[in-house]
């Protein structure tokens, strides 16, 4: 028997989404919803478009010092190299004014 999608569901998963803040996997457990395809299904019926995705061009370790690993816990970003590429252009951004 297929489980139905309550309204509130629904709006969380798009609330969850547009916040940009967590994977599907994520918002399929926190919503209850037991698919990923159900999750893609509600996000193309609201006509939601689908995040871009990054083209990755190098992959590096880096070692952090502890108030940056404590900075990145306290953050939690989703993504810790999205998070990293984009503080990394803000501050080149805005030390050279472009």
């Amino acid at each position: 028997m297929k489980k139905c999608i309550t309204p509130d569901q629904e709006k969380k998963v798009i609330q969850l989404y547009k916040s940009e803040k967590y994977t599907i996997k994520q918002i399929r457990q926190m919503t209850d919803v037991l698919s990923e395809q159900t999750i893609y299904r509600i996000l193309n019926e609201h006509h939601i478009p689908k995040r871009r995705l990054r083209i990755v061009t190098k992959k590096i370790s880096i070692s952090l010092d502890e108030e940056t690993e404590n900075i990145i816990k306290l953050i939690n970003p989703k993504n810790v190299s999205v998070f990293v590429c984009d503080a990394i252009k803000k501050t080149i951004n805005t030390n050279l004014d472009i």
